[in-house]
Order: C-alpha cells, then sequence, then structure tokens
C-alpha cells in the first residue's frame, strides 16, 4: 500500500502489528522536514492503508528512530541544516 505522500531519509518501525513511518521530507534535495507520522496495520500479511495520526512538534529528517518498551523515541536529525539536541517521545502502546 503506497503511502499518501513520498518520503525520503524519514523512519520506520514496526510495533506489534503496525508499521510507523516519521518525519523525513519529498525530494533528496531541498523540501522542508515533515512532521508527520503514518500508520498502517498489517494483517495476514497485508499492509492496510496509511492514515496520517500524528504531527511532530517540529519537523524531522535524517533522524533515528527506535521502539523502547512502549514508546517510540526519535533522536537525531533536523528540522534544517546542522542537528540538534531534542529527544521526542510517543507512547504507542497502551495495556
Amino acid at each position: 500500500t503506497p503511502l499518501p505522500e513520498p518520503v525520503i531519509f524519514g523512519e520506520a518501525v514496526a510495533v506489534d502489528d503496525w508499521v510507523f513511518v516519521v518525519g523525513g521530507r519529498s525530494q533528496v534535495f531541498g523540501g522542508e522536514a515533515s512532521t508527520k507520522v503514518f500508520a498502517a496495520q498489517a494483517t495476514d500479511g497485508a499492509l492496510g492503508a496509511w492514515s496520517e495520526v500524528a504531527e511532530l512538534p517540529m519537523g524531522r529528517t535524517n533522524h533515528e528512530l527506535v521502539l523502547v518498551g512502549d514508546e517510540l523515541v526519535v533522536v537525531g536529525g533536523a528540522e534544517a541544516e546542522g542537528g540538534d539536541a531534542n529527544v521526542l517521545v510517543a507512547r504507542v502502546r497502551f495495556r
């Protein structure tokens, strides 16, 4: 299932039966860092429709994304030139 828009330099992670795509930008040269977070459910080997499930408080591209327990953590990257020290955390599992 294609994403709703092109994403390059974003990150993806699987959480249970969901796939999340965070940040990135739409083209290799130029383009603004994205604040969008997309998710799609994987069922029986097929990926469902993507939906925008959240927005980051700042654009993020060329970052790292990891699942730590119940939370996704975004580190590194930046909105524009250079990097920054912001760490973004969002809960994705609710038990």
